[in-house]
């Protein structure tokens, strides 16, 4: 019985750590959380609320109005990756944004060697930071899934990269920052 109280409080404080990508438009959802309850399975014990912060993904405004953008972030945000994937297969193979819809539905789905195959045929170069930002989120997680002995050095210093080699936002500062405090507090 102890046994499966510890086994139940590993995955809830590993669960409590993990963040959610969060795709949007909105400068305002910066700083957003989502909330995930969780039940330790006894009848008498009360559910427990927690907060993790979202991972967002911020696409520009002038970019995010483009149909296939637009098209990708609404279906995203809705969770129809289904829907997302026949309406890309409809979508001229010339688009601009194509690569870029393709990669986030890949990431959204978890296949991140397929969203940073599709993210790097990116054409737009006023959105290339975005593009460098996400790659590095795929190769973050592919590591995780794959490496028990993450160097995290290594994420922190392409984060960094990325924050001096383009002029960004402070809205992209910012999110960047946050991949950057969420990787030190894992240390």
């Amino acid at each position: 019985m102890i046994k499966i109280k510890v086994l139940i409080l590993i995955m809830l404080i590993s669960g409590c750590t993990v963040q959610k990508y969060y795709l949007t438009s909105n400068p305002e959802m910066i700083n957003s959380f989502q909330t995930k309850k969780a039940h330790d399975g006894y009848l008498l014990t009360l559910t427990e609320t927690y907060h993790i912060q979202n991972k967002v993904i911020l696409i520009p405004k002038e970019n995010a109005t483009e149909q296939v953008m637009k098209n990708t972030i609404q279906l995203i945000q809705s969770k129809n990756y289904y829907q997302l994937e026949k309406y890309l297969a409809t979508v001229d193979s010339k688009d601009n944004y194509l690569p870029i819809a393709n990669g986030l539905l890949k990431l959204f789905r978890k296949n991140y060697i397929g969203a940073i195959s599709d993210l790097r045929k990116n054409k737009q170069s006023d959105i290339q930071y975005v593009v460098d930002v996400l790659c590095v989120d795929c190769e973050y997680e592919i590591t995780l899934i794959n490496s028990t002995d993450l160097n995290y050095y290594v994420f922190l210093q392409k984060y960094q990269d990325i924050l001096d080699k383009y002029e960004l936002t402070d809205f992209y500062k910012e999110i960047i920052n946050n991949r950057i405090k969420f990787i030190r507090y894992k240390m």
